[in-house]
């Protein structure tokens, strides 16, 4: 099964000062050019004022409208600031967050820093807003020192391959874009990355090729698996498994890896932030340009490989709340259509097979899946329930439910025979 995505016109990144910074992503591609759909990413403008509102007062005192009586909320300066940095950070590879901070204050975007607590006030009010452009990382400004920058802890203290560390120095600012946000780790990870420390885990990225539907969902990795689910903000801890705990992380927006898809391979001039901040070589560590591409498809397709190509997948996400206390117009309801419908109508080209293989279809997100591959290998049914649930080996369920079937038919049958013997012998 294919999604295609129909022509339309490029979006144009170059917006009017009054739009918003929702608007600076480009409009998704409608199945009927010739009707309005629903824009997708209402709930943006209102996960972007959640982060603003989290943030101290003292974050925002660098924009010219700031009023340190007041409770800071998102204006025109911080729109500029917006539109500027996204704008910077596409059209140089080799910007870092210090050369953010001079040229936003020669345009006067941000005050000039007269100090050093004004200088790292720039700096964290735009790291923070490079984390919520790209979302791959959440600033979190109260958890280190002012010689550190942190982020959010997503994971409950699990380090995955997204978020290894979730600190670092200050002094890194100085650093290319992508040199610095590799500083917490796999951000955007590249194709095919085997990082693996651990000999059982290399063991099984060798091992595992392929990944089938009817053998992989959701439904088995927490029936028999035993995995709790916990959905995040950060698309960097999409499919981060911690083994210590038994949990599954998911990312609960969709639609911003749809929006940010590009119409073209080739169409180079309508980057997103998220491409632009990407390797401009191959690497073990980072991704290029395509492999940022290959993500956004992929995170896309994980859905549907979890929950939305089988039946009981679909039954579990029904059962699940992804925006437990998020209001209607901060909630996505991309994803709801992605792991809750049998057939998910979408302008993205995406191929869902039965069976996939991992090297070509799932090179992103490979290391990942072996991980759950082969800890859901390692777990057996341990009750009645579990076994009629545990199709894995479909052979060898339809051997064990047919002997199990039989078996006590005849049991039952014999037990009657004798029953039935007895009877006769005391009637005569």
């Amino acid at each position: 099964m294919t999604w295609k995505r129909q022509p339309k016109p490029p979006p144009d990144y170059h917006v009017e000062k009054q739009v918003k910074p929702l608007l600076l992503l480009p409009k998704a591609a409608t199945a009927d050019s010739s009707k309005e759909s629903p824009d997708r990413r209402i709930w943006y403008q209102w996960w972007l004022q959640k982060q603003v509102e989290n943030q101290p007062r003292e974050t925002f005192c660098c924009l010219p409208d700031f009023d340190a009586k007041t409770e800071y909320k998102m204006g025109d300066c911080y729109f500029d600031l917006w539109r500027e940095i996204w704008r910077q950070v596409v059209s140089e590879v080799s910007i870092n967050i210090n050369e953010l901070v001079m040229r936003l204050s020669k345009d006067n975007i941000i005050t000039p820093p007269l100090d050093d607590r004004t200088q790292r006030l720039a700096q964290d009010l735009i790291f923070a807003t490079i984390g919520w452009q790209t979302m791959l990382y959440r600033y979190d400004p109260g958890s280190c020192p002012p010689s550190q920058v942190a982020i959010v802890d997503e994971m409950d203290g699990h380090k995955g391959l997204g978020h290894m560390e979730l600190r670092q120095e200050r002094t890194n600012c100085k650093r290319k874009m992508q040199t610095f946000l590799l500083g917490f780790g796999m951000l955007l990870p590249p194709r095919n990355s085997d990082l693996f420390e651990n000999p059982e885990d290399k063991k099984a990225f060798k091992e595992f090729k392929e990944v089938d539907t009817s053998t992989f969902n959701a439904h088995l990795l927490t029936a028999i698996g035993k995995l709790d689910i916990v959905w995040t903000d950060s698309l960097a801890c999409h499919m981060e498994f911690d083994q210590s705990t038994d949990t599954l992380y998911l990312f609960r927006f969709p639609s911003f890896c749809a929006t940010h898809i590009r119409l073209e391979k080739k169409d180079s001039i309508h980057r997103s932030i998220i491409h632009a901040c990407s390797a401009p070589y191959i690497s073990k560590t980072w991704g290029t340009d395509d492999d940022v591409e290959q993500m956004l498809l992929e995170t896309l397709l994980t859905y549907r490989l979890l929950f939305g190509q089988g039946a009981t997948g679909r039954q579990l996400f029904r059962k699940l709340d992804p925006f437990e206390g998020v209001p209607d117009e901060g909630r996505d309801d991309l994803l709801t259509q992605l792991c809750g419908q049998k057939l998910c109508p979408t302008d993205i080209e995406v191929s869902e097979r039965k069976v996939y293989k991992l090297a070509r279809d799932l090179p992103i997100y490979r290391s990942r899946l072996v991980m759950l591959l082969n800890h859901l290998k390692s777990r057996k049914a341990r009750s009645w329930r579990e076994l009629w649930q545990d199709k894995r080996d479909s052979a060898s369920w339809l051997t064990f439910w047919l002997v199990l079937i039989i078996g006590g038919t005849g049991l039952i049958l014999a037990f009657f025979q004798v029953v039935l013997g007895v009877l006769q012998i005391v009637l005569k």
